[in-house]
């Protein structure tokens, strides 16, 4: 009876045995369905998270106005207006690259370049799409179900995925956003716990106050700034080291690896696209090398410093295809 179990064992093997794959593909396998609907899911959310994102924004620029502004107005003329000035100049940059983020394309290889130059340089298909040429650093994304240049990973909370075009804007936004919700947090510091000792000591007494939505929307103000900024200073602060270091969240999984590789072997792994820092951070920020980091103060649209590609169609000889890879800086 056991050798007929192990016959069958090894027969069921056979059909579906393959050596090289690995235990992460068959778990991957395993979860397809779960996957297909948690990103069938994400496609549906996306737009409500954009949604939830503008109205708690709304919220906290009323509550603002509401409860910091008329404390910041008694500072004195000279510092309320610093106050004004900075907190205005914040709010412009996060309304204006989160616009950006959200509404401008990533960057799709077949709308960036000639199908048949790709095919020639690298000649790789995106396994999802098919006909769509596959150049370095691009991915397909499942939920939107498009292959993105240089994707850095599908941000629902912009619904859309981070990519070649609006990395720029994605990671101005998240700095923009953590600077915004750490001046709300600092500058009614004071505010936030005269309102958390007062709501402990009424409850204690179980006393009633005719204030109690204001000191309510103060610990909410208190509450959500802090912790968004918390949490943006550990997200941002992954992202700006893969900026530094020239990779995206993808490729860290896979730079893992080859690290691991190559430590074994007494080998030392090197990014072959990392530039330098200031250079990495110039080909995502979209300054060239005459332009000033000073143009990020200001709101403004600038495409990524990218590789260009030209194509002469040549019938000498060999009828091969003469290409030039053109640096555009």
């Amino acid at each position: 009876m056991l050798r007929q179990i192990k016959f069958l064992h090894y027969v069921l093997k056979s059909f579906l045995y393959n050596s090289f794959n690995s235990s992460l593909t068959l778990i991957e396998t395993a979860f397809q369905p779960t996957l297909f609907c948690f990103d069938i899911l994400i496609r549906i959310l996306g737009p409500l998270f954009v949604v939830l994102v503008i109205g708690l924004t709304t919220v906290v620029v009323v509550l603002y106005y509401r409860l910091l502004v008329p404390r910041i107005l008694t500072y004195g003329f000279i510092r309320s207006s610093c106050h004004l000035l900075y907190a205005h100049w914040l709010l412009v940059n996060i309304c204006h690259q989160y616009y950006r983020a959200v509404c401008t394309e990533p960057g799709y290889p077949d709308e960036v370049i000639d199908i048949i130059v790709y095919l020639y340089l690298y000649k790789k298909l995106c396994s999802y799409q098919g006909i769509v040429a596959k150049p370095p650093r691009t991915h397909h994304c499942r939920i939107c179900r498009r292959c993105i240049m240089k994707m850095d990973h599908h941000c629902p909370w912009v619904n859309n995925c981070v990519g070649r075009n609006n990395h720029r804007y994605f990671i101005l936004f998240c700095v923009y956003m953590f600077l915004g919700t750490l001046y709300v947090s600092l500058s009614g510091y004071d505010l936030f716990l005269d309102q958390l000792y007062l709501q402990v000591y009424r409850s204690k007494l179980n006393l009633a106050s005719e204030y109690e939505t204001d000191q309510s929307s103060a610990l909410f103000l208190g509450i959500l700034c802090a912790t968004v900024a918390f949490i943006l200073l550990l997200f941002t602060g992954w992202h700006c080291f893969l900026i530094s270091t020239n990779q995206t969240t993808i490729e860290t999984y896979a730079n893992k690896k080859k690290k691991k590789l190559l430590k074994k072997k007494g080998k030392r792994f090197r990014n072959k696209y990392d530039r330098g820092f200031v250079s990495n951070w110039r080909s995502v920020l979209g300054i060239s090398r005459n332009d000033s980091f000073a143009l990020l103060l200001w709101p403004k649209a600038l495409p990524p410093i990218r590789d260009d590609y030209r194509t002469d169609y040549s019938n000498k000889l060999n009828g091969n295809f003469i290409v030039e890879t053109v640096r555009s800086v």
